[in-house]
């Protein structure tokens, strides 16, 4: 899982968790 606020340049920066749409 990766960790709060994590920014990923294939997912969305989300603030609570980055998961996979």
């Amino acid at each position: 899982m990766k960790p709060l606020q994590y920014c990923s340049p294939k997912l969305r920066c989300n603030h609570q968790t980055t998961q996979m749409d």
